[in-house]
């Protein structure tokens, strides 16, 4: 996808959503009316890793293969902050609870959440270093923008695909501007 197209459907997704809170419709309604192709959501599949484990069998106190890892298929969502998990997961994975934050769900609900970690999340060939907030139950887990930005992936909407940004190829660049 070209910039001019890039900028173009950030245009059009802008003027849909300002629609949507003027009208007070549905973005799926403001896109039937608008006459335009309506994004899916956006899937991809990651490992994710206990990362306390990961080194303790660095340093030879555990066996390699007693690292607590699983796949996943998450949720690609630039609207949510960093990456979370449900219960399920983090009991799974053995992952302790470091800190409790206060969250704002998609429809405004406010909760405190337990955030649980290290883990180490990868995403084909990249991955970083991260924490996650812990859904209750089996709710669907997120990758966030955090995570995403770290391992420089972009979503491509009209594809429905997660991918490595197309500009570093090679590798996630990092600016410390």
């Amino acid at each position: 996808m070209e910039s001019g197209e890039w900028e173009d459907t950030l245009l059009i997704n802008n003027r849909a959503v300002a629609l949507q809170r003027l009208c007070c419709l549905s973005i799926e309604a403001i896109y039937i009316c608008l006459n335009l192709k309506i994004m899916g959501l956006v899937y991809a599949d990651v490992e994710i890793i206990n990362y306390a484990h990961e080194t303790l069998s660095e340093d030879g106190y555990l066996p390699i293969d007693k690292i607590r890892k699983m796949k996943v298929n998450t949720m690609a969502d630039s609207g949510a902050i960093r990456l979370s998990i449900n219960e399920n997961i983090k009991q799974q994975l053995g992952l302790r609870v470091r800190q409790q934050l206060n969250i704002s769900l998609a429809d405004g609900t406010k909760r405190t959440l337990d955030v649980a970690g290290p883990i180490r999340l990868k995403f084909m060939d990249r991955d970083c270093i991260t924490d996650a907030f812990v859904l209750p139950n089996n709710e669907e887990p997120l990758i966030g923008a955090v995570p995403m930005e770290l391992m420089d992936l972009v979503i491509i909407p009209s594809e429905n695909k997660l991918i490595y940004n197309p500009q570093h190829p090679d590798g996630p660049l990092y600016s410390l501007k």
